[in-house]
């Protein structure tokens, strides 16, 4: 159900997803290089970890960086320093402890650049990526971050109305072939910029409208699902003024006469046809068995245990039903990225691809089907036989 066979093939499609790769290729090294460098950075200034100035002294083995730093996660440890010799920022030095531990030393007394920020990124993204980013050193000692507080809540709620955001939640939405009286489920909502966009998009495809002008589809049930109550109050309090924002903040319906009407419309019809904001994990999706006819995590996945969470939306699916996402898989993506968001507790990061696809048949969906390769990809629930 709800799955468009011959996507490709659809115009809107097509020159959608062409302006997303033209993006993606443009500002994927640049993204790269932003976790990259603002990892390093937090483990190598004097301000951070200081791995410089410890590293200057003399070659540096595994034991050396726990009883300096009191790190606890040892694994992690080599991973870091595997990559950083990996990136020809560390040499393993021609000596050994007792164990056959290596000793690590500096390739050179370099100078790391400045980190440079992706234009899609936005002032409060950058500020919470920096601040993940920086905390990896607290990860290797095993102090992890909430993802929300009272800080983080209100930089969040801003950052979560960046256009990366929503380009690709676009992007996401146009995968789907969206059918009358069907239900939608947006996972990881947040304080509901997402949910409310979902909700204009297809209000703007004919569903979910009151007005009389306008071909009417039908109904689809909109919701959204956060384990985040702050989060939600916000959702559940200003979902009508989200709209209101994000339509002016995106400049929609610039050329389209009666602006003003359009948007009133609009906004009765939201009040009418409500999206629901639910308190819940994805981990343990507080819905039935066979609920939702296609559910969206756009930026999501790798703050979340995966298996579990594939295994859950399997089973809220109905048969037929489609699952669309936004994420990042090993080996396609530098472990930068992954680390900072692994800072955040319960948060796992990134997951092998091919690891990935098996769980996905394990589970009962059939192969991604991949529409920008390695980042966005297509799921089907099977129907029965």
């Amino acid at each position: 159900m709800g799955y468009s066979k011959n996507i490709f093939l659809h115009r809107r499609v097509i020159k959608e997803l062409r302006a997303v790769v033209k993006s993606i290729r443009k500002d994927a090294q640049v993204m790269d290089d932003f976790f990259k460098y603002a990892v390093l950075h937090g483990l190598f200034d004097e301000d951070g970890e200081n791995w410089k100035s410890f590293l200057r002294e003399s070659p540096r083995s595994i034991n050396d960086f726990i009883n300096r730093y009191d790190y606890v996660n040892v694994d992690l440890l080599r991973e870091i320093l595997s990559t950083l010799v990996n990136d020809n920022l560390l040499k393993v030095h021609k000596h050994s402890n007792n164990n056959g531990e290596p000793f690590y030393e500096l390739v050179n007394d370099f100078m790391l650049p400045p980190t440079p920020v992706p234009n899609f990124f936005g002032p409060h993204v950058t500020k919470v990526m920096r601040e993940l980013c920086r905390g990896v050193g607290s990860l290797l000692r095993g102090a992890y971050r909430e993802y929300t507080d009272e800080y983080r809540t209100f930089t969040w709620d801003l950052a979560l109305t960046a256009k990366m955001y929503e380009v690709s939640r676009r992007c996401l939405l146009t995968m789907l072939s969206f059918k009358p009286n069907t239900k939608f489920l947006d996972i990881g909502c947040g304080p509901g910029y997402s949910t409310v966009s979902a909700w204009r998009w297809l209000y703007d495809k004919g569903f979910n409208r009151s007005d009389s002008n306008f071909p009417r589809r039908g109904l689809v049930e909109v919701h959204g699902l956060d384990p985040t109550e702050e989060f939600l109050r916000i959702a559940r309090a200003e979902y009508v003024d989200h709209l209101k924002y994000m339509i002016e903040l995106f400049d929609y319906y610039r050329s389209v006469r009666n602006r003003d009407d359009l948007i009133a419309q609009m906004v009765e019809a939201i009040q009418q046809h409500p999206p629901t904001f639910t308190l819940g994990n994805a981990e343990e999706i507080p819905y039935d068995d066979n609920t939702f006819d296609y559910a969206l995590a756009n930026f999501v996945l790798h703050w979340t245990n995966i298996p579990k969470v594939l295994e859950e939306i399997h089973r809220v699916l109905k048969p037929g039903g489609v699952f669309v996402s936004f994420t990042g898989y090993h080996p396609f993506r530098p472990p930068y990225y992954s680390w900072a968001i692994r800072t955040v507790k319960g948060a796992h990061g990134f997951i092998d691809v091919r690891k990935f696809e098996q769980i996905c048949q394990n589970v009962g969906f059939e192969k991604p089907s991949y529409v920008v390769p390695i980042v966005r990809f297509t799921i089907l629930k099977k129907k029965r036989n």
